[in-house]
């Protein structure tokens, strides 16, 4: 079966937005295909915009197709003990970098590790990771 990937479609305020992406799954299991480098924008109007991006998959079985999705909102913020205190690897008032899934798919989940995760939310954000650093961030679509 294979599945595709889309996404930076419907964004706002994001530098780089990923691209389109297609895994083969031969067998149950985790199977992992990379966007890309995806980084939200700050400058000019951005600076009081939030970043968003879209991401959805695609697949077909049989006669029938499947989708789901999940929009992203990236951030700048300062690790607060409402978000763990440290949560995200860093020390309470750290700038770090934040992303968040608005309004997913049921079993869309998102994670830093790169194992199947469960969410762990802690505090408004699903994901935090320090600035300057380069995540990586998991969006885990669990298809029935």
């Amino acid at each position: 079966m294979a599945v595709h990937f889309e996404a930076g479609f419907a964004t706002q305020c994001m530098r780089e937005q990923g691209h389109a992406a297609e895994m083969l799954i031969k067998q149950p299991g985790t199977t992992c295909a990379s966007i890309g480098w995806v980084q939200p924008e700050y400058a000019g109007n951005c600076e009081t915009q939030n970043s968003m991006m879209n991401v959805s998959y695609s697949y077909v079985t049989g006669e029938k197709q499947e989708r789901g999705m999940t929009q992203t909102w990236w951030d700048s913020v300062a690790e607060s003990a409402e978000d763990g205190g440290g949560g995200g690897g860093g020390k309470v008032g750290e700038e770090m970098n934040a992303m968040k899934l608005i309004a997913p798919d049921k079993d869309v989940i998102a994670c830093a590790g790169g194992k199947v995760c469960k969410m762990p939310r802690i505090g408004r954000w699903d994901v935090t990771w320090r600035r300057g650093s380069k995540g990586p961030v998991y969006i885990v679509f669990k298809p029935q």
